[in-house]
């Protein structure tokens, strides 16, 4: 009797220590969850910001070589200030739409794309109402075949000058983000097309990925986190993610879901222990507390023989 009693007394005992352990094992998960959540939504937004105000830097940089002619004559600090916001080539339009003064600031790629009817498609669908302002393709391949994205300047409906724009800056900002053991940021345009990304192979064949949720709803102006699963790490991953205001373009900072598990395990881990140890303290507490209990019994039966 005092085995069964004792067994009793633990299991009675212990049932509410293992569902307070698993409560706090998922509660663990939880609070990662919503505090990574909000520090990745913090890191896309930040890096939106970084973006627009890189954009913003292009478009007026090519507004003010707009008015310059002839371009050939640009001095060298102009040409060295348009670098630097990341204009590769530019060029002056006719009525035609076709360079009729062009200049190659850095590398060899012109200021079109090889699929020029693609880029004036693409373009003309998203010109401001006002017929003025500068409006950037999606990314393209450019006359050298490489990955870019190229911004026409209107006014008045006209398109007066055509510009590539490097989108080495854009990479070399994505990049500096390390978050997690293998979180990272990616930028995409308004087509969902690939700016920048950490495989080096899906940059350079500007693989599409509209279809990913958080990437489908920043191109419809969306900023908030998202999990999904990451077609490029195979992985589940939660992102936080935010549009770039002006363009349609959107960074996402993902990060694997199960990395927020294993910081999780470290205090599920600790909490066996602690399980473990109550059990064992509960159970000699138990035959103690039942061979306590039982004894004016054994002495009945003891005495009744």
């Amino acid at each position: 009797m005092r085995f069964v009693l004792a067994v009793v007394l633990i299991v009675v005992g212990s049932v509410p220590s293992v569902i307070l352990a698993s409560w706090l094992h998922t509660r663990a998960i939880d609070i990662q969850v919503a505090d990574v959540s909000q520090r990745s939504l913090l890191l896309a937004k930040t890096l939106a910001r970084f973006i627009a105000d890189d954009l913003i830097e292009f478009q007026h940089a090519l507004d003010g070589l707009t008015t310059q002619y002839p371009l050939s004559g640009l001095p060298k600090a102009l040409i060295d200030s348009a670098d630097h916001r990341g204009i590769s080539a530019i060029c002056l339009l006719s009525g035609a739409r076709q360079p009729q003064d062009a200049v190659v600031i850095s590398g060899t790629a012109s200021c079109l794309p090889r699929d020029e009817n693609r880029m004036w498609r693409d373009i003309r669908g998203r010109l401001p109402a006002t017929g003025g302002g500068v409006v950037f393709s999606e990314v393209m391949l450019d006359s050298d075949g490489q990955p870019a994205a190229f911004a026409v300047n209107f006014r008045a409906g006209l398109p007066l000058a055509a510009a590539r724009m490097s989108l080495d800056r854009l990479r070399d900002l994505r990049r500096s983000i390390v978050f997690g053991e293998k979180g990272h940021a990616a930028i995409v345009d308004h087509r969902g097309n690939i700016v920048s990304h950490p495989r080096p192979d899906w940059e350079a064949a500007i693989k599409n990925i509209a279809t990913i949720d958080p990437v489908a709803r920043m191109m419809k102006g969306e900023s908030g986190i998202s999990r999904f699963h990451s077609p490029a790490a195979n992985l589940k991953m939660i992102a936080g993610y935010a549009s770039v205001p002006g363009t349609g373009w959107g960074v996402m900072v993902p990060q694997p879901e199960q990395e927020l598990a294993f910081h999780a395990e470290d205090i599920q881990k600790s909490t066996q222990i602690a399980l473990i140890v109550g059990v064992l303290v509960a159970g000699g507490f138990a035959w103690w507390l039942a061979g306590w209990l039982t004894a004016p019994i054994a002495r009945i039966e003891a005495a009744s023989r």
